[in-house]
């Protein structure tokens, strides 16, 4: 789905998560469905976009939906993100309470934890996520491009 089909956070009868209030507010159906919440992202070169991330249990990873035009994406092509919710509060976008997923492990499988159990809220906190990972697949929509990236936190 890309940001334009997302519209105003809505889509497809689906609501962004724009805090982390909203995100353990999920239920395990709901969580399983795969969900996105709005962000700031920072692509390569430093392109800032409005982007989605999207937590899908299939393929456990991060999609990224930037509208970066013309900018072109090679499979395998290393891509770092930062940025922070997009709804008026912040917060830290890292499970604290998993600390064997910290550095270079992978996201685990979403059976394990949901992610409203690992997500801590830091609500007086104006912080920024830090992300990087590997372009798995890309493919344009109109004047966007999307990518199915394969992350790590």
């Amino acid at each position: 789905m890309s940001c334009a089909e997302s519209g105003n956070g809505q889509g497809r009868g689906e609501k962004a998560l724009n805090s982390i209030a909203d995100i353990r507010a999920l239920s395990e159906t709901e969580f399983q469905s795969g969900r996105k919440f709005q962000i700031e992202a920072t692509l390569l070169g430093r392109i800032s976009a409005t982007g989605q991330m999207y937590v899908h249990p299939d393929w456990r990873g991060i999609l990224i939906a930037p509208a970066v035009g013309a900018r072109a994406y090679a499979i395998g092509s290393r891509v770092e993100v930062s940025g922070t919710t997009g709804g008026r509060e912040r917060y830290l976008i890292q499970p604290a309470r998993m600390r064997r997923i910290a550095g270079s492990v992978e996201l685990p499988k979403h059976t394990e934890s949901s992610m409203a159990e690992a997500l801590e809220s830091r609500s007086s906190y104006d912080a920024w996520m830090q992300l990087s990972g590997t372009v798995q697949a890309a493919r344009r929509l109109g004047g966007r491009m999307n990518l199915t990236l394969r992350m790590r936190w």
